[in-house]
Protein backbone atom coordinates (compact mmCIF):
# COMPACT_ATOMS: atom_id res chain seq x y z
CA UNK A 1 0.00 0.00 0.00
CA UNK A 2 1.49 3.72 -1.11
CA UNK A 3 0.82 5.83 1.42
CA UNK A 4 -0.61 9.42 0.26
CA UNK A 5 -0.39 11.31 2.90
CA UNK A 6 1.22 12.04 6.12
CA UNK A 7 -0.09 14.34 8.77
CA UNK A 8 1.87 15.44 11.39
CA UNK A 9 1.25 16.93 14.46
CA UNK A 10 3.39 20.04 15.66
CA UNK A 11 3.45 19.63 19.47
CA UNK A 12 4.63 16.51 21.34
CA UNK A 13 5.02 14.57 17.58
CA UNK A 14 6.89 16.81 15.42
CA UNK A 15 8.88 18.90 18.63
CA UNK A 16 8.80 18.44 22.21
CA UNK A 17 9.38 20.87 24.77
CA UNK A 18 12.36 22.76 23.49
CA UNK A 19 10.41 23.56 20.07
CA UNK A 20 13.44 21.67 18.30
CA UNK A 21 12.46 19.45 15.09
CA UNK A 22 15.39 16.84 15.42
CA UNK A 23 17.15 15.75 12.53
CA UNK A 24 16.12 12.17 12.26
CA UNK A 25 12.29 13.14 12.12
CA UNK A 26 13.36 15.92 9.48
CA UNK A 27 15.09 13.30 7.44
CA UNK A 28 12.34 10.78 7.47
CA UNK A 29 9.72 13.78 6.53
CA UNK A 30 12.24 14.47 3.72
CA UNK A 31 12.42 10.70 2.62
CA UNK A 32 8.53 10.87 2.52
CA UNK A 33 8.67 13.66 0.37
CA UNK A 34 10.94 11.93 -1.64
CA UNK A 35 8.29 8.86 -2.16
CA UNK A 36 5.70 11.12 -3.54
CA UNK A 37 4.17 11.46 0.02
CA UNK A 38 2.61 14.38 0.23
CA UNK A 39 3.64 15.78 3.99
CA UNK A 40 1.61 18.34 6.19
CA UNK A 41 0.88 19.88 9.57
CA UNK A 42 -2.22 19.13 11.10
CA UNK A 43 -2.38 20.94 14.54
CA UNK A 44 -4.80 23.23 17.02
CA UNK A 45 -2.21 25.89 16.58
CA UNK A 46 -3.17 29.08 14.37
CA UNK A 47 -1.96 29.17 10.98
CA UNK A 48 1.08 31.71 11.70
CA UNK A 49 2.38 29.46 14.14
CA UNK A 50 2.56 26.57 12.34
CA UNK A 51 3.75 28.27 8.73
CA UNK A 52 7.29 28.83 10.43
CA UNK A 53 7.47 24.63 10.80
CA UNK A 54 5.99 24.11 7.48
CA UNK A 55 8.99 26.55 5.99
CA UNK A 56 11.72 25.03 8.46
CA UNK A 57 10.62 21.16 6.76
CA UNK A 58 10.58 23.21 3.18
CA UNK A 59 6.72 22.42 2.60
CA UNK A 60 4.69 24.60 0.53
CA UNK A 61 1.38 22.81 1.48
CA UNK A 62 -2.21 22.79 2.48
CA UNK A 63 -1.51 22.94 6.67
CA UNK A 64 -4.57 22.09 8.84
CA UNK A 65 -4.70 24.39 11.64
CA UNK A 66 -7.15 25.61 14.39
CA UNK A 67 -7.83 21.95 15.16
CA UNK A 68 -9.31 21.44 11.49
CA UNK A 69 -11.57 25.22 11.67
CA UNK A 70 -8.89 26.81 8.97
CA UNK A 71 -6.96 24.81 6.26
CA UNK A 72 -4.30 27.54 4.08
CA UNK A 73 -1.56 26.47 1.69
CA UNK A 74 1.59 27.49 2.90
CA UNK A 75 3.39 28.77 0.43
CA UNK A 76 0.21 30.09 -1.56
CA UNK A 77 -2.01 31.30 1.33
CA UNK A 78 -5.02 29.73 -0.50
CA UNK A 79 -7.70 29.10 2.03
CA UNK A 80 -9.38 25.64 0.75
CA UNK A 81 -11.57 25.55 4.15
CA UNK A 82 -12.31 27.88 6.98
CA UNK A 83 -15.02 27.32 9.67
CA UNK A 84 -15.53 30.60 11.88
CA UNK A 85 -17.45 30.62 15.42
CA UNK A 86 -21.25 32.19 14.54
CA UNK A 87 -20.91 36.22 16.38
CA UNK A 88 -23.49 35.37 18.55
CA UNK A 89 -22.00 32.26 20.16
CA UNK A 90 -18.44 33.99 20.07
CA UNK A 91 -20.45 36.79 21.84
CA UNK A 92 -22.14 34.20 24.17
CA UNK A 93 -18.60 32.62 24.91
CA UNK A 94 -17.18 36.20 26.22
CA UNK A 95 -20.05 36.27 28.63
CA UNK A 96 -20.01 33.14 29.86
CA UNK A 97 -16.15 33.54 30.61
CA UNK A 98 -16.45 36.83 31.99
CA UNK A 99 -19.13 35.83 34.37
CA UNK A 100 -17.22 32.44 35.55
CA UNK A 101 -13.99 34.29 35.49
CA UNK A 102 -12.08 32.27 33.27
CA UNK A 103 -9.36 33.50 31.05
CA UNK A 104 -10.18 34.13 27.63
CA UNK A 105 -7.81 34.29 24.46
CA UNK A 106 -9.41 35.00 20.63
CA UNK A 107 -7.79 34.45 17.33
CA UNK A 108 -9.42 36.59 14.56
CA UNK A 109 -7.75 36.70 11.24
CA UNK A 110 -4.87 35.17 12.47
CA UNK A 111 -4.22 37.12 15.07
CA UNK A 112 -4.26 36.71 19.01
CA UNK A 113 -6.24 38.22 21.39
CA UNK A 114 -6.34 38.25 25.43
CA UNK A 115 -8.53 39.75 27.86
CA UNK A 116 -5.85 39.80 30.04
CA UNK A 117 -2.37 39.93 29.63
CA UNK A 118 -0.82 37.99 32.15
CA UNK A 119 1.71 35.10 32.70
CA UNK A 120 0.17 32.60 31.09
CA UNK A 121 -0.78 34.52 28.14
CA UNK A 122 3.07 35.49 28.01
CA UNK A 123 4.30 31.82 27.67
CA UNK A 124 1.06 31.06 25.42
CA UNK A 125 3.29 33.39 22.93
CA UNK A 126 6.79 32.25 23.58
CA UNK A 127 5.38 28.64 22.61
CA UNK A 128 3.02 29.72 19.95
CA UNK A 129 5.82 32.48 18.36
CA UNK A 130 3.04 35.19 17.95
CA UNK A 131 1.97 38.23 19.83
CA UNK A 132 -1.00 38.95 21.65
Amino acid sequence: MKYKLVAIDIDGTLVGEDLVIREKTRRALHQCVQQGVTVTLATGRMFQSTKPFADKLGLAVPLITYNGALVKDSGTGEVYHHRTIPLELAREVVRLCKELDLMLHAYVDDEYYVAEYNDWSRRYEEIAGVKG
